[in-house]
């Protein structure tokens, strides 16, 4: 019963965000599932644990079997939730897609059209990039980014932002007034009357 409420408990922020939109139904049931094997795992890690540890202190005198218990039980729980929940990630990540690769991937699509469109060097690119990570909180905006109504849209406003700024700092090119156009004209039309 324990483990149900703790599970609950740790799980309510996921339930949350479910009801708001910004993920899921299958993303909370795998991170419920996961959560709940973790802590299933840590339960029976903390209790077989406990008891070797409880053995191992009564053979040795100076950490006796309620310290070893402890130690054992502590050290169980930790190794026991960590294999549970890995098991479990590696089990439902067969069945389930995170919403966030989901999310992921419109934001590279969205970014590559955005390079193109702009013409990012390497660098700006790799500016972009780096901007990006510092200026959104990377899983917040991929949650808002999964309630919103048009996600390559959401995508593309917030990396535009970001490399309209990149391609402002460009060195500026002046095109050439009509006047100067035209007395290079002359020029290249003198030069090839001089060697017809």
């Amino acid at each position: 019963m324990t483990g149900v409420v703790t599970t609950l408990v740790i799980s309510s922020v996921d339930f949350a965000r479910m009801f708001q939109g910004k993920v899921s139904g299958a993303q909370v049931f795998k991170n419920v599932a996961t959560t709940g094997a973790s802590v299933a795992g840590g339960t029976g890690g903390w209790m077989g644990g406990a008891a070797a540890g409880a053995a191992f202190g009564s053979v040795v005198p100076i950490i006796g079997t309620t310290a070893g218990g402890i130690i054992g039980g502590i050290a169980g729980a930790l190794t026991g939730g960590v294999v549970a929940q890995k098991a479990s990630e590696t089990i439902l990540d067969s069945f389930i897609e995170d919403d966030a690769k989901e999310m992921l991937r419109i934001v590279e699509r969205e970014f590559g059209e955005i390079a193109f469109a702009y013409l990012l060097t390497e660098d700006e690119a790799n500016q972009a990039g780096d901007k990006f990570k510092d200026k959104y909180d990377v899983p917040d905006m991929l949650r808002d980014m999964y309630a919103s109504s048009n996600r390559s849209e959401f995508a593309r406003r917030k990396i535009e932002i970001i490399v309209e700024n990149i391609v402002s700092k460009r060195e500026k090119i002046s095109l050439p007034s009509d006047e100067q156009i035209i007395i290079k004209a002359g020029e290249v039309i003198d030069e090839l009357m001089a060697t017809a």
